[in-house]
């Protein structure tokens, strides 16, 4: 009995097919009926080797960072609200210019050492929530991450000025600098000296209650600071892809195994033994 069967052969720009026909009765009736391929431009530029989509992709994910990011500085503010550091109106005209108001750095430096009032303490939460430091969600930095291998070193570098200089938070410290962002150095190039990690905020954010608390302060409570760091110093868990993950073929109630694995591994070696054939 002969069947007609469709192969096809997906690659990145283009798609093999054949058409061809089987008889398990009598092998002289197994001929192609026909073949052909079909070529397609790569869905990505040619210089660089990026995917079309790049674009697109990283702009969704900065609409979704900027959403984010509101939508906490709203919660931080909300907390102050409901445990009366600042009124919503006091709040509406906290970072409202004027020229009298001291700068967030400056307030961050003094609470180490004086009694804030309500709206410098507001200010200063508020501030850290929107910068609230850098970590990675990657196991091990990449090797071809050079911007990524800069923030890491301009963090190194402050964590030793803080041993070294003895300062007590890393807002002390770069209070005392001129420029207190990153940017532009004289030859053009990005400079990362004022990078800081989360662990250095979450670290100064708990050393100012603590002085604030020894001040007398009536809102350097530890239950406000707990609250205060659940909102803003989480970070959103990676989304798994277990449900990505298809059952195998041969087992029908077991996941298919990584290609890490070490079952795996062994699979791959006798599959290729397998097929190997030796002609002489």
């Amino acid at each position: 009995m002969s069947k007609m069967i469709l192969g096809l052969d997906l690659g990145i720009t283009s798609i093999g097919w054949a058409l061809v026909n089987v008889d398990d009765e009598d092998a002289q009736n197994n001929k192609i009926i026909d073949s052909g391929v079909r070529i397609f431009t790569i869905a990505e530029h040619p210089k660089d080797g990026k995917s079309l989509a790049l674009p697109r992709r990283e702009a969704r994910g900065a609409r979704r960072t900027t959403k984010r990011k509101a939508q906490k500085i709203k919660a931080v503010k909300r907390l102050l609200i409901k445990e009366k550091v600042v009124t919503a109106n006091e709040l509406n005209n906290l970072f409202i210019g004027n020229k009298k108001q001291k700068d967030v750095w400056d307030l961050r430096r003094e609470a180490l050492y004086r009694e804030l009032n309500n709206k410098e303490f507001a200010r200063i939460m508020v501030h850290l929530a929107k910068h609230r430091g850098y970590a990675s969600n990657r196991k091990s930095e990449e090797p071809t991450d050079s911007e990524g291998k800069a923030v890491l070193s301009g963090i190194t570098h402050n964590k030793t000025i803080l041993q070294e200089k003895s300062y007590l938070t890393i807002g002390e410290y770069i209070s005392t600098k001129t420029k207190k962002r990153n940017g532009k150095d004289t030859e053009g190039k990005l400079n990362y000296e004022n990078s800081v990690s989360r662990e250095m905020l979450i670290n100064e954010i708990t050393t100012i209650f603590e002085r604030q608390k020894e001040f007398s302060n009536p809102h350097a409570k530890e239950e406000l600071l707990e609250e205060y760091k659940n909102i803003a110093f989480t970070q959103r868990a990676l989304k798994s892809v277990e449900g990505m993950v298809a059952n195998c073929p041969f087992e029908t109630n077991k996941k298919r195994a990584p290609k890490a694995s070490s079952t795996f591994e062994t699979f791959r070696a006798l599959q290729k033994l397998k097929n190997l054939r030796m002609i002489s």
